[in-house]
């Protein structure tokens, strides 16, 4: 004799008074490298974790990766080397940075 399952196969979420949480397009990462992006190396992990939509431990996690990614595209010469603070990028007639 076969037992009988209770659960259902597809429960409803309602049904648990719990409601579906909603789809997220982009991965913490992007999200997180979005704000910083936007907010700049020095933002607030509580910021960052609240404009990411993140745990405050996934944003110092966020935040370590990009600071990390950076550092290495700058070692491979893939990214410019960062200015000192209050030194400002030269700018040519066309606009372009050097």
């Amino acid at each position: 004799m076969a037992k009988a399952s209770k659960s259902k196969a597809n429960p409803d979420p309602k049904a648990k008074g719990k409601a579906p949480e909603p789809e997220r397009k982009d991965n913490r990462y992007l999200r997180a490298a979005r704000v910083i992006i936007e907010a700049g190396e020095g933002v607030d992990p509580a910021e960052l974790a609240l404009k990411a939509e993140l745990s405050p431990a996934s944003a110092n996690y966020c935040m370590e990766a990009y600071k990390g990614i950076n550092q290495a595209l700058r070692e491979a010469k893939l990214l410019p080397a960062k200015k000192a603070p209050g030194q400002r990028a030269k700018v040519d007639a066309a606009g372009n940075t050097g």
